[in-house]
């Protein structure tokens, strides 16, 4: 019967598994540590309006990420006009299309100046959603302004929220990953 030596497949299996459990770790470890970038389409997000009348049209609006902090934000609106519909006893609404919305995020102490950009009607999702991006550049309570301008009026909107410390990297615990790697 033949001993496991020095050059025994199961014998070289095991010295290896340390290096796997180490890059594993690793991976793990970057993934839990590093910043993330929100969501860049219409996926769900936090409702920050729902059905709010906004002159003649209703607002709907949805914020990302949860929880919000400072740096990218990315806002969905929906803008609905409602309409009497005879066979049912509530009236309906229906999507407004051709609408311009424009948004403005102001910061509540005034740490900057207001940031405005216009949402635009994203043909990926149906044609009824407009989305856009914005950078917040700190953290704090924010107004943000939604005007709609469209065939049958003007209409406006708005919502606060908090937003808290950009997310930053946990370097303490990428050291330690590293260290466990070339250990």
């Amino acid at each position: 019967m033949r001993q496991a030596g020095r050059g025994s497949a199961p014998v070289r299996a095991l010295a290896h598994t340390p290096t796997w459990l180490s890059a594993a770790l690793m991976a793990l470890l970057l993934a839990v540590a590093l910043p993330t970038r929100p969501a860049a389409a219409h996926g769900g997000g936090t409702p920050r309006l729902a059905n709010q009348p906004a002159g003649p049209y209703r607002l709907y609006a949805w914020t990302q990420p949860e929880p919000m902090r400072a740096g990218e934000v990315h806002l969905t609106i929906a803008v609905t006009q409602a309409t009497d519909n005879a066979v049912q006893s509530e009236p309906t609404e229906t999507p407004i299309t051709d609408a311009t919305v424009v948004v403005t995020l102001t910061p509540l102490d005034g740490s900057s100046a207001p940031l405005t950009t216009q949402a635009t009607l994203q043909s990926s999702l149906g044609n009824i959603y407009y989305e856009t991006d914005a950078i917040l550049p700190s953290a704090g309570d924010w107004r943000v302004s939604l005007a709609v301008q469209g065939r049958e009026g003007n209409g406006q909107g708005e919502f606060t929220m908090s937003a808290a410390a950009p997310r930053q990297a946990n370097w303490t615990l990428i050291a330690i990953g590293g260290i466990l790697l070339l250990g």
